[in-house]
């Protein structure tokens, strides 16, 4: 066995994000959400304060939805009460329809038509406001801009409540002027007539859909292979997503509130986007959420952008290799062996595709190596090796860099 002169650099991939970014761009109009003591405004002089200066008509709507999602704070208590306007400035707490009200109230003053909408919504609320199927009761408000009705949701612009019950601040514009076919995810109005959508879906089909975040469609992804959900399954799940060639995706399952081994699902990109298998070590209920990234982003951390809820009537305990960031960074694709476990002293045989790579080689946790592969032509790496130790990891040499990069990391079985 020969050493590795040159440092390995092991870029763990985040397949199991506990924090998941979320910061987006605020527009000049939220400069306009300034007073903050506003207790001694009326809905008039706060509605005249917010649009001062403004003259146009969207700016408008969108400096009142940013002062309410800024300033008033979900509270599950106020489920029930009667929440005018008046009172939810007064309190800065509410519930969605206190949040509409207060958006209707302020527009109606800044001579901006709008209307309350009152449906169901994907999410968590007080056990009072959930339907038996889970949906939640819920608010929101249309807005008429442009000569066209728009779409906007001042509560979930504002944050969301975790699952503890507990609300958890977070301005999201997402919910400002949502395009109706990305509303109707997540929001199902009374009256069908105001999904503003070409084909209104049905309730069944509303709650059949996945649970779609709004980072879903900032990062342009569309669903491949499965959109309906639950999903059963017999021990094992290969889910596909369209995606962008400069986005990352990773996916993590769980069980009973538990996140399970990160090395349940592995995810490699396909021509168009991505390819997600999983495996469910018991049988069961399970929820997969899909995470992204911009790949390249100088945060490592990922949005999760949709959930499936699984069921499997069988188990399958097989792990996938570990997975480090440069994999996907760098565009790989692992043909075999899948498996992320091996047999001491038992050949593996070795197929990736890892573009632009000089060199790939397996080393030991000692660093020592095990083997190098050069490329063919198209970028493939292949070969076989014996491990006699624990843990091999794959690292690749790539343009611009002197350091080894991690790539993938596989164990014995035991």
């Amino acid at each position: 066995m020969r050493y590795l002169g040159c440092i390995l650099v092991i870029l763990t991939f985040c397949s199991a994000p506990s924090v998941l970014a979320s910061s987006r761009s605020i527009t000049n109009a939220d400069s306009h959400s300034a007073p903050l003591s506003a207790t001694s405004y009326s809905i008039r002089s706060l509605a005249d304060s917010l649009t001062a200066n403004i003259s146009d008509e969207t700016a408008k709507a969108r400096a009142i939805f940013s002062w309410i999602a800024h300033n008033v704070s979900y509270d599950v208590s106020c489920f029930g009460l009667n929440e005018s306007a008046d009172q939810v400035l007064l309190k800065r707490r509410a519930v969605c329809a206190g949040y509409a009200n207060l958006f209707e109230a302020l527009a109606d003053s800044a001579d901006i038509q709008s209307k309350t909408i009152r449906g169901e919504a994907k999410g968590i609320g007080p056990p009072a406001a959930m339907t038996p199927d889970g949906l939640l009761k819920h608010d929101w408000n249309a807005v008429y801009l442009d000569g066209k009705w728009h779409l906007l949701d001042c509560a979930w612009g504002a944050g969301r409540i975790d699952e503890y019950g507990r609300f958890v601040p977070r301005y999201d514009e997402h919910y400002f002027l949502t395009p109706p076919e990305q509303l109707i995810y997540d929001h199902l109005p009374e009256d069908p007539r105001w999904q503003l959508v070409p084909a209104p879906i049905s309730r069944n089909e509303f709650i059949h859909r996945p649970i779609v975040k709004p980072a879903f469609f900032e990062y342009d992804l569309k669903l491949k292979s499965h959109t309906l959900h639950p999903i059963d399954t017999d021990g094992e799940l290969l889910l596909t997503i369209e995606a962008p060639n400069d986005i990352n995706i990773t996916a993590t399952i769980h069980h009973a509130d538990t996140q399970l081994d990160t090395r349940h699902t592995f995810t490699q990109p396909t021509e168009d986007g991505y390819e997600i298998h999983v495996t469910f070590p018991h049988p069961g209920d399970y929820i997969l959420r899909v995470h992204a990234r911009r790949r390249g982003a100088a945060s490592p951390f990922y949005d999760c952008a949709v959930e499936y809820n699984i069921h499997t009537i069988d188990a399958n305990t097989q792990l996938f290799p570990k997975t480090y960031l440069s994999f996907q960074e760098w565009g790989c694709r692992l043909d075999r062996p899948l498996a992320g476990t091996f047999n001491l002293n038992t050949p593996m045989e070795f197929e990736l595709h890892a573009p632009g790579a000089r060199e790939v080689l397996i080393a030991n946790t000692n660093n020592e190596v095990l083997t190098r592969f050069k490329p063919t032509a198209d970028s493939i790496f292949a070969g076989s090796v014996a491990p006699d130790t624990g843990t091999i990891r794959l690292f690749g040499k790539f343009p611009g860099y002197t350091k080894y990069l991690a790539l993938l990391e596989y164990s014995a079985a035991k």
